[in-house]
């Protein structure tokens, strides 16, 4: 599956400046979310939850329990994305993804694990909805001047060509 570089970055993105406190939202690279959220069956859909929440909490101070929250992640989709669509907008990062059908698309996925064989494997495709969401959340982060994991696997790309370009 590939994810179209333009969400990741645009060009009217001011460059990061210097970090401005935690991060609002849990850095993780678009590519490793995919990775795991097939290779775990969707529990790492649960643990990205669980961290956003945790990082909401710690940034705004709210009063939610980001382990139950994330327990029961497809029914706090929508108040999830919700934050990270008024956050997007609140730090000028412009997004194309409406909160409530991306929540509600998740619910659905979600809850396909239950359908007889072999329809229970649409369930797996519950991370498609999250994906908008997290490029979303890297963009805000990339806002508070974030190193992001996109440009840390870069950055570790160029380190590791670099001994072979130079003939040792």
């Amino acid at each position: 599956m590939m994810i179209p570089t333009e969400m990741n970055r645009q060009a009217d993105d001011p460059a990061p400046t210097a970090p401005l406190g935690p991060l609002p939202f849990f850095a993780v690279g678009t590519h490793k979310f995919i990775v795991l959220s097939i290779f775990t069956l969707g529990l790492y859909d649960l643990y990205w939850s669980y961290r956003n929440w945790k990082q909401l909490k710690s940034v705004s101070g709210d009063r939610v329990s980001p382990f139950w929250r994330a327990f029961f992640a497809p029914f706090w989709a929508v108040s999830l994305f919700n934050r990270v669509h008024d956050a997007a907008t609140a730090a000028g990062v412009r997004i194309c993804w409406r909160a409530g059908p991306l929540g509600i698309l998740y619910l659905i996925l979600s809850m396909t694990w239950r359908l007889p064989d072999p329809w229970w494997l649409i369930s797996l495709a519950s991370f498609i909805p999250i994906i908008p969401v997290q490029l979303a959340a890297q963009r805000i982060n990339a806002r508070h001047g974030a190193f992001t994991p996109e440009a840390r696997n870069e950055r570790t790309a160029q380190q590791t060509s670099w001994p072979s370009s130079s003939g040792a």
